[in-house]
C-alpha cells in the first residue's frame, strides 16, 4: 500500500496514472501568472513538447571530482591531465573528461564529536560560568575594588 496526496494506491503504476490524470485535468488547466495567465498544459504542448528529443541510447557519463596535485616541478595534475601553469599551450589544453561541469563544492567543516563538544563546553564553564557563580554567591561585583577614571563630576567644556 502506497500513500500519497491523501490517497492510497496499490502500486507505483496506479500512483503514476493518478498523477498524470490529475496533471492533465486539474493542474495543467489552471491559469498561471508567470505564463501570462495561460494554462501550463497548452503551453507545454505548443512550445516544449515539439522540442523534446529522445533519450540517448547510452547512459550519461557522470562527472568525476578530481583533486589537483602539484608536483615538485610545479606541474599540476588533475585526474589524468598534466598541465604547466607557466606554459601557455599546456595550460590551455584540457581533457574534457576530467573537468567538472559544476563549481567545486565548499570544503566540509569537520563535525565535532561529542567528546570535543563536551570538552569545549566544560572549558567555557570553567573560564566564565564558575567565576561568575562564585562572584554572585559571595555578593561581589566584577567592578568591586575599581576606581572611576573621573570620580568627580565636572562640567563638559566646549572644545570650539
Amino acid at each position: 500500500m502506497i500513500r500519497g496526496g491523501g490517497r492510497e494506491f496499490i502500486s507505483i503504476e496506479q500512483m503514476q496514472a493518478a498523477a498524470i490524470e490529475w496533471w492533465t485535468s486539474v493542474a495543467g488547466q489552471r491559469q498561471c501568472r508567470p505564463l501570462g495567465g495561460a494554462a501550463p498544459l497548452p503551453v507545454f504542448e505548443a512550445v516544449e513538447e515539439p522540442a523534446l528529443q529522445p533519450l540517448p541510447p547510452t547512459a550519461f557519463t557522470l562527472a568525476r571530482w578530481s583533486t589537483a596535485t602539484v608536483g615538485p616541478d610545479i606541474h599540476i595534475k588533475v585526474g589524468h591531465t598534466l598541465s604547466d601553469p607557466q606554459d601557455p599551450y599546456l595550460s590551455s589544453v584540457q581533457d574534457p573528461g576530467s573537468r567538472p561541469t559544476h563549481p567545486l563544492p565548499p570544503p566540509a567543516h569537520p563535525v565535532p564529536t561529542r567528546r570535543h563538544a563536551a570538552t569545549a563546553e566544560l572549558r567555557w564553564a570553567a573560564s566564565y560560568l564558575a567565576p561568575w557563580l562564585v562572584r554572585r554567591l559571595r555578593g561581589h561585583s566584577s567592578g568591586d575594588g575599581r576606581i572611576a577614571k573621573r570620580p568627580q563630576l565636572l562640567p563638559v567644556l566646549d572644545a570650539t
